[in-house]
């Protein structure tokens, strides 16, 4: 275990974004507005955008793939820059950066590109340490730091194999990990006292377990490989309900489920016939949230869930483009959110990239972007006249 003495206190770095116009500015308390109105007809043209940091400035270099967002708008994100060249974790919220843990300390290192951020403004990650090992923690903008797993005193394997799944509201972090010399593995969750199974292939019939994520009310939801080849999305405790698993012959593989407050599960499955599609599932029943007939995704990623049940993914087509989109009507009507060949902070977009935990009750969606022009960074998409709706 560390102390907390042992990290980087958090820098804050107001005003990163002075340079925008006062009205994308305001935009940065639109989480005290409400989101879409259930059903709600949208397109690309109903969102605006915020930039939230880039290349430009404070010394990034680089930015995580994943992202996240919670109810209150702030963004967690990992990124690499000038005088943190081995990563770090920032928290952005009311146009203030905050350093969550740097490299800069000479503590920790390498940090893992999925993060977590929960309703208190909690964020979750993985890192290595300097002196060996690797650890998940979760940390505040108040300089406290609680390490959740250290895998040198504990047991587990580090490295490229320990990283964060989910955090929930109440601040639990859940992780997928091997015991050492990779006899079994466990579905763990934590939040700095001892540790919870709630899954293990030592103690089920998993042979392997994918990433999982929780609930509020601890719920798990999480992607399980059986001993007969099958693989599924399955909930509960070691996996007590099968929400579709590949003994339908349609189904080949799933992306690794996320699971909201009122126990719908989204997942998305690669098809047999090709192609993928986005699915979400409550009590037994399956909700197809994209029609092949309407676009046809040849890759889905990272897929989201919020309170409300609407749904954000990364979803690439069979010619070529990508973008993400968002299902807020309840059925399989997604809208493009931001696709490449889209303008964005004056450039083109050229890449486009969403987490697990990126979208949020008022269907924000905190996404990384690259830029024709060089620029990348990580913005924030928000529905522009949610106040309206």
């Amino acid at each position: 275990m560390f102390n907390n003495s042992q990290f980087s206190t958090p820098k804050r770095v107001a005003g990163a974004l002075s340079r925008l116009s006062a009205a994308v500015v305001a935009a940065l308390f639109l989480p005290m507005l409400g989101g879409l109105a259930a059903g709600a007809p949208m397109t690309k043209g109903d969102f605006a955008f915020v930039n939230v940091a880039d290349t430009t400035i404070q010394g990034f270099i680089r930015f995580g793939s994943m992202p996240a967002i919670n109810n209150a708008g702030a963004v967690a994100f990992n990124a690499d820059g000038t005088s943190f060249v081995l990563g770090a974790v920032f928290k952005w919220e009311h146009n203030t950066l905050t350093t969550i843990a740097s490299s800069a300390g000479g503590v920790l290192r390498n940090f893992g590109d999925s993060v977590a951020v929960n309703p208190a403004g909690l964020v979750a990650f993985s890192a290595n340490v300097a002196t060996g090992g690797s650890i998940i923690a979760s940390g505040n903008d108040r300089g406290m730091l609680t390490t959740i797993v250290d895998a040198n005193t504990q047991g587990i394997v580090g490295g490229a194999f320990l990283g964060v799944s989910a955090m929930n509201t109440p601040g639990r972090v859940a992780f997928v990990a091997f015991r050492r010399g990779f006899g079994s593995q466990a579905i763990f969750d934590g939040n700095g006292g001892p540790l919870r199974v709630l899954v293990d292939t030592s103690t089920s019939s998993f042979t392997s377990l994918g990433a999982a994520a929780t609930n509020a009310s601890g719920d798990v939801a999480f992607r399980g490989f059986l001993a007969d080849g099958s693989v599924g999305i399955f909930r509960g405790n070691n996996g007590s309900t099968v929400v579709a698993d590949t003994n339908n012959p349609n189904f080949l593989d799933f992306l690794d489920p996320v699971i909201n407050n009122a126990g719908t599960v989204a997942s998305a499955v690669f098809l047999n016939t090709g192609g993928a599609q986005v699915f979400s599932s409550r009590d037994g029943g399956i909700t197809t949230r994209t029609n092949p007939a309407g676009r046809l995704f040849s890759f889905v990623d990272n897929v989201s869930i919020n309170n409300s049940g609407d749904v954000a993914f990364f979803g690439a087509d069979a010619i070529g483009g990508h973008g993400i989109f968002l299902e807020a009507t309840g059925r399989d009507s997604p809208v493009a959110v931001i696709e490449a060949g889209d303008k964005l902070f004056g450039s083109t977009v050229t890449r486009v990239n969403v987490g697990r935990f990126s979208l949020n009750d008022r269907d924000h969606i905190s996404f990384q972007y690259t830029l024709a022009d060089g620029r990348s960074g990580i913005a924030v998409a928000y529905p522009r006249n949610e106040s309206s709706r």
